[in-house]
């Protein structure tokens, strides 16, 4: 009987994983502007599935992950440091940023207690432009914490339309070289400033550039997974 519990529950947990990697994209863009001390509306906002800019984010006392930060400690920044890398990875723990992200950002993402214990958090710390990237997670935070930066969101569905020869590019530049659909691919530029973030739901598109060439932005990129989200990325 037990045996028979377990195989039920697993089957329909990888239904629920099917249902999140192909579930239907939304059909209109629409950009949430909230504050931050608007976080008691972020469950409710969040059931909408649209990208989310929250202003008046918490900044860290002292310098974290900056230009005036890695030199204060007599370090050299490997330019550009890359998302999903082993880099990015190793950047955010060793430059501090692990300790300060997770002081205040999980506990406006999950709420719950319980949420907060079961469903991880990854975080990264990059610099420079990032090519176009998925977001897997249920929701993809990206917040500069050093010059200002371009985030260009495209929804879901743009994805079929880009080929994967294209993916070490940029949205914007995408042209008719890289995809005969280049007029299907819908997507707008956020600028974003530190202290300003953005939220992007599961399955979109986005991609980051500086807002000045050779301005190279240092960003924290935060990924807050379900279960179901876990489970899913770890099987694209």
């Amino acid at each position: 009987m037990l045996l028979h519990i377990v195989a039920i529950i697993a089957v329909l947990f990888l239904i629920a994983v099917f249902f999140y990697k192909y579930s239907s994209s939304p059909t209109d863009f629409r950009l949430i502007q909230i504050e931050w001390d608007q976080a008691d509306t972020w469950s409710e906002l969040r059931t909408e599935g649209q990208p989310i800019i929250i202003r008046g984010a918490p900044t860290a006392a002292s310098p974290v992950w900056t230009a005036v930060d890695l030199e204060e400690r007599g370090l050299t920044l490997p330019a550009p440091v890359l998302l999903g890398t082993p880099a990015a990875s190793a950047a955010a723990h060793q430059n501090f940023v692990d300790k300060w992200v997770r002081t205040w950002l999980p506990t406006a993402f999950h709420t719950s207690p319980v949420i907060r214990a079961v469903s991880p958090v990854k975080i990264t710390a990059a610099s420079g432009p990032q090519y176009i990237r998925n977001a897997t997670a249920a929701w993809t935070v990206i917040a500069p914490t050093d010059k200002p930066c371009t985030v260009s969101i495209a929804m879901p569905s743009a994805a079929e339309f880009i080929p994967t020869t294209a993916t070490n590019q940029y949205l914007p530049a995408l042209t008719k070289a890289d995809t005969p659909f280049i007029g299907d691919i819908k997507y707008i530029d956020v600028k974003l400033r530190p202290g300003t973030i953005i939220a992007i739901p599961c399955h979109w598109l986005y991609s980051i550039q500086e807002q000045e060439p050779a301005n190279n932005p240092f960003l924290i990129v935060a990924e807050f997974h379900s279960p179901i989200s876990f489970i899913a990325s770890r099987l694209q």
